[in-house]
């Protein structure tokens, strides 16, 4: 059974941010899904190691935006 890098993304992005408001986490959560999300997007053209940095480098992205934002 073949299983898309696409799908995996998905579940993953929805299962975290569903996560989140479950049991609310300081974000952390939730921003590891969008993340996810985003991965997604990109997961058509990467390979696993590169759509895993895309994964880190949003985390890093989204959360110094949200630093900037309220720091500000």
């Amino acid at each position: 059974m073949y299983i898309n890098s696409f799908s995996v993304w998905i579940a993953i992005g929805l299962i975290l941010c569903i996560a989140e408001f479950i049991k609310p986490n300081v974000w952390i959560t939730f921003i590891m899904g969008l993340s996810a999300l985003i991965a997604a997007v990109f997961s058509h053209n990467l390979s696993i190691p590169s759509q895993i940095a895309v994964w880190v480098g949003a985390q890093l992205g989204i959360w110094q935006i949200i630093n900037t934002a309220v720091c500000s």
